[in-house]
């Protein structure tokens, strides 16, 4: 996939950022991305498949775990989560199960998630290409 980070920044010309200013426009980017991904994936959905995303953004455990019961019984048994739940020790329940599910709920309703995410990446990284300098220059003046 691909990683916002500062070998991006030094891909899209911006390796001059520094400080709180570079962590600031990665983070701007990441919930820029995210909110094109979200709003490109839940175009056309209904309000059940809306509502059963929620569980997994909104931490419901409950909802979660129907979900999961339903569409990928035995789910705890699956490498995928072991593994996962193993290597994060550190994450709640919910933490878990919302980044396990909200994987599979994608796979499920949105295979077509890695190009979405890919296809809006490329469109920022033109759209920050291509103000660049206004970008440099307004962090310049800052």
């Amino acid at each position: 996939m691909f990683q916002i980070d500062d070998g991006l920044l030094k891909e899209l010309g911006l390796d001059s950022l520094r400080g709180q200013e570079r962590e600031d426009f990665k983070e701007f980017m990441r919930d820029t991305l995210w909110a094109r991904v979200g709003e490109e994936l839940t175009d056309g959905l209904s309000d059940k498949q809306l509502e059963e995303f929620g569980y997994f953004m909104d931490g419901n455990v409950d909802g979660m775990k129907s979900w999961l019961a339903q569409h990928a019984p035995g789910y705890q048994e699956d490498e995928a989560y072991k593994q996962f739940k193993a290597a994060n020790t550190d994450l709640s329940e919910a933490d878990v199960l919302g980044s396990y599910g909200s994987l599979l709920w994608l796979q499920k309703t949105r295979p077509s998630y890695p190009q979405v995410v890919e296809q809006k990446m490329d469109e920022l990284k033109a759209e920050i290409k291509s103000n660049k300098d206004a970008i440099l220059q307004a962090s310049s003046q800052a």
